[in-house]
């Protein structure tokens, strides 16, 4: 995660979850049909908390779901809980931008 928020010429918007967690769970499909909708502008990935305990303390998330959105490299936003489509589109729309 680390080398990825570094380095990408877009915004990466991530969501720390757990397969045990379920509003997580509830969540997941909304995610992913807002990542669909973002291919180029934004990266949107997934963090399992329970497999990246390095991660989890790197980022400081202490609840599931947590989302986190990096800038060049720099975490701009991170709040636990879940967003509506509407707000994770106002959330990531003034960073959005086209990879050429």
């Amino acid at each position: 995660l680390g080398r990825l928020v570094a380095t990408s010429p877009v915004p990466v918007l991530v969501d720390f979850w757990a397969d045990w967690c379920a509003p997580c769970l509830a969540f997941a499909p909304q995610l992913d049909e807002f990542a669909h909708g973002q291919y180029g502008r934004v990266i949107v990935g997934k963090v399992d908390v329970d497999n990246n305990p390095g991660a989890i303390r790197k980022y400081e998330v202490q609840s599931v779901p947590t989302l986190g959105l990096w800038i060049d490299g720099r975490l701009l936003y991170r709040q636990p809980g879940i967003l509506t489509a509407t707000q994770l589109d106002t959330l990531v729309a003034p960073h959005r931008q086209y990879v050429v």
